[in-house]
């Protein structure tokens, strides 16, 4: 079936009335050929019945078709269409990744990936989001003056109110109108994004007129929120695997297999806030919310992934794209670290500067990690990136538990097939 679709698509090039080359971000219409299957040409492999706080009491599973796992994001191709789940890519709210201080949701899963408690946004944009996290990414890293996604063209109109959507006004920029009158293409971008936006066309499914999509594996999440630089709770929830490395570093996921893992980290977290708010009283007592819920799980090997190299990398993205930015604009502090210490921020962001995760494009950073770590926090500064919003107070207790990670050899389990979760 074919189905049309709006995505976000970014590249490089001098737009009409503009006297530079600049990164260019607005939606192109593209058209997906679907493939339609049976519900019975597909196989359960796991299943939730009873969602907490759900808002519709629909179950959630994950079926399996040609090898790969999807979930369901809509009731039928109409429903999508009504929801605005093909159109309108950018955001339309301040829920975005993007949080300001008024905002609540700031940090949600993509439409379909939370398991535990179901939370359903007007953002949550199944296939653009991904390509939006990473599109902006892509830009962040190496724009070490600026936010390069938020000061990608067209720029924001002025006169704006403060609480105003962040990307909503590139939805009235396409792609066929924007291109006719740009020079100077750099085609290589063009054709990356090209590739990724073919990438995700290709994760969707028809299955009995429902509208599935390609997903990861369940996984827990361990989730703080903050509200007016209050750190107020700590979440622990079923969600599946995240599908970006866009999101903060406190908020760790890890595979069901690995529960203690979880609540150990849990234990952590709880015990750093309670610190925080002991030495500072604008900081909210914490309590942790956990909304894990019983599943039944058909494949075993769904309850296991490698969790801990995903966070490994995760942290050396962060950390190299974040030293290396704030070194070139405060050159005098180089001075603070060590010839290793930068050697390590050079060739790690240079291995950063060559991940896509829509593309599964990664690269090994375990061994950048105790050098990372170390200059980090020596550069001790406040920043807030797309891939995350950290401060030097929170490099060590993160960097801490990375290195555990290192540590770890992955632990081989024998899980009886129908484990139900404790909850």
């Amino acid at each position: 079936m074919k189905i049309g679709l709006e995505l976000p698509i970014a590249f490089r090039g001098k737009p009409k009335g503009c006297r530079t080359v600049r990164d260019i971000f607005v939606a192109k219409t593209v058209e997906a050929d679907v493939p339609e299957v049976s519900l019975a040409e597909t196989e359960v492999v796991f299943e939730v019945l009873d969602r907490k706080k759900s808002v519709s009491g629909e179950p959630f599973e994950l079926r399996r078709f040609n090898g790969h796992l999807y979930r369901k994001i809509s009731g039928s191709v109409q429903e999508a269409e009504a929801a605005g789940l093909f159109t309108t890519p950018f955001e339309e709210t301040n829920t975005g990744r993007r949080k300001k201080e008024t905002s609540v949701h700031a940090w949600q899963c993509e439409y379909g990936a939370d398991i535990s408690p179901i939370q359903r946004f007007a953002d949550n944009r199944p296939l653009a989001r991904p390509l939006m996290d990473e599109m902006e990414w892509i830009m962040d890293r190496d724009r070490p003056l600026c936010d390069g996604g938020r000061y990608a063209w067209p720029t924001p109109e002025t006169g704006r109110a403060y609480d105003a959507p962040i990307h909503v006004h590139r939805n009235n920029h396409r792609y066929d109108d924007v291109i006719k009158g740009t020079q100077d293409i750099d085609w290589e971008t063009l054709a990356r994004s090209e590739q990724m936006i073919a990438e995700q066309t290709q994760r969707l499914l028809l299955v009995s007129g429902e509208v599935w999509m390609r997903s990861r594996p369940p996984a827990i999440e361990v989730d703080p929120d903050y509200h007016f630089r209050r750190h107020d709770n700590l979440h622990i929830r079923l969600v599946v695997a995240p599908e970006v490395y866009v999101s903060k570093l406190e908020c760790a996921h890890f595979s069901l297999a690995d529960i203690d893992s979880a609540y150990e980290y849990s234990e952590l977290q709880m015990a750093h806030a309670a610190r925080e708010f002991a030495k500072n009283q604008r900081a909210s007592e914490s309590a942790l919310v956990n909304s894990l819920v019983p599943y039944v799980c058909h494949d075993p090997d769904l309850l296991d992934y490698d969790w801990r190299s995903e966070a490994i990398n995760r942290f050396g993205y962060a950390a190299s794209v974040e030293c290396r930015n704030h070194l070139i604009r405060n050159p005098e502090r180089a001075a603070k670290l060590s010839n290793d210490e930068i050697d390590a921020i050079s060739k790690a962001f240079d291995e950063t500067m060559q991940v896509n995760h829509v593309l599964g494009q990664h690269r090994d950073m375990a061994e950048f990690v105790p050098m990372l770590k170390s200059a980090w926090k020596t550069l001790q500064y406040k920043q807030s990136l797309a891939i995350a919003s950290t401060t030097g107070g929170q490099v060590e207790p993160t960097a801490s538990i990375i290195e555990r990670y290192l540590d770890d050899a992955p632990i081989s389990l024998t899980l009886n097939q129908g484990a139900v979760f404790r909850a």
